[in-house]
């Protein structure tokens, strides 16, 4: 009986201790795009440990015949565990697309820029989780390309909720 025990408190201690890691993917379309992908997974694979799960979510928005999990997928070490999202082309799709993998032993990469949109879906869709969110700073882009984001994502920020209710 005393070896069960033990052998249960191995299993519920390793449990605990795995963390699903879900990378965010940015569409392949343009000069940013590859370099956006292999912050977050770079990113993201400093976190990973043996046992963990590296989900990396994006499907192929810009239609060139590879998605961005594929994408981050090919640049990913053999040795890590992935399971690939191909199929989600914006924020609330990933989040939808990967909601049995978030839990409060979660971790979800993005950039900085990113971040509180992400947060915002993912509270609205998911409000009994609190993953932890780890950023690629701002500063790994150029200035312009920032600017340009934030000023994109104030404008999504604003249409999240009207958008993730064509969902529901």
């Amino acid at each position: 009986m005393k070896l069960h025990i033990q052998w249960l408190i191995f299993i519920i201690a390793t449990i605990k201790m795995t963390k699903n890691i879900i990378v965010l993917g940015y569409r392949l379309d343009n000069k940013h795009s590859s370099k956006i992908n292999n912050d977050r997974l770079s990113l993201a694979l400093g976190y990973y440990h043996q046992g963990d799960i590296l989900i990396l979510s994006g499907g192929d928005v810009a239609r060139i015949g590879v998605t961005e999990a594929q994408y981050m997928n090919s640049i990913t070490p053999k040795s890590v565990y992935t399971l690939l999202d191909n199929h989600s082309c914006n924020t609330i799709e990933n989040i939808i697309n990967c909601r049995n993998y978030i839990n409060d032993n979660t971790i979800i990469v993005t950039h900085e820029y990113h971040q509180p949109r992400v947060k915002h879906i993912q509270e609205v869709l998911l409000p009994d989780t609190s993953p932890i969110y780890i950023c690629v700073p701002n500063e790994s882009l150029n200035s312009e390309f920032i600017s340009q984001q934030k000023t994109n994502e104030k404008k999504y920020f604003n249409q999240v909720d009207l958008n993730i209710n064509t969902y529901y």
